[in-house]
């Protein structure tokens, strides 16, 4: 097993397994480990497509650290390119996300390098014939279950029952001072005990 900050450079492009752990600063493990052969299939094909495509510039790092329902993931950090790839969905359906997945996150990345951050939709035509020319549906979603991240909740009252309220509603009211009413008796929410009610 690899370190928790461990990096592994293959060819051009850099791989880096885990998930952050924002209480150490470190990586973690996923809990669909990819094995290390299909890792390297997928930072080869991700070098073939950009070759293929005539870019310039380097193959991105390559992270298998995305988790939740997405499969992929193009994003720019730091003024950096960065592909990120959820480990799980290639171990639940390989054949579905490869080279599929792979050429989606790409076809984002070729598209912001032709036409930058404000030259074109994300899935629009652009990207359609980036797909097309991969050999690929330009298909926005996919079918395999993958489990959605774990939301917290909060246990909020009104006069006539409990609501579970997002982390980010429970922060408006404590911190900025929001007021949330019950849509049936009209009531503000206020923080409730531990018993769970129906989520409004």
């Amino acid at each position: 097993m690899k370190s928790a900050a461990e990096k592994t450079k293959v060819q051009s492009g850099t791989c880096r397994d885990g998930q952050y752990d924002n209480s150490r600063g470190g990586l973690q493990d996923p809990a669909g480990t990819l094995p290390d052969e299909k890792k390297k299939r997928i930072l080869e094909k991700a070098r073939e497509l950009y070759n293929q495509s005539g870019s310039k510039g380097e193959v991105p790092e390559v992270c298998f650290n995305l988790k939740g329902r997405a499969a992929g993931q193009w994003r720019m950090t730091g003024g950096q390119e960065q592909l990120r790839f959820n480990p799980q969905a290639f171990v639940l359906d390989w054949d579905a996300h490869f080279p599929a997945t792979v050429a989606h996150e790409i076809a984002h990345s070729l598209v912001y390098r032709d036409h930058g951050p404000r030259g074109a939709r994300p899935h629009g035509p652009e990207w359609q014939a980036r797909m097309r020319a991969f050999g690929c549906e330009p298909r926005v979603t996919h079918d395999t279950p993958l489990p959605g991240r774990k939301m917290k909740t909060h246990d909020y009252a009104c006069d006539c029952r409990h609501h579970l309220l997002s982390a980010r509603r429970h922060h408006l009211i404590q911190r900025k001072h929001y007021r949330y009413q019950c849509r049936q008796c009209g009531a503000t929410l206020r923080l409730g005990n531990n018993t769970r009610g129906a989520a409004d």
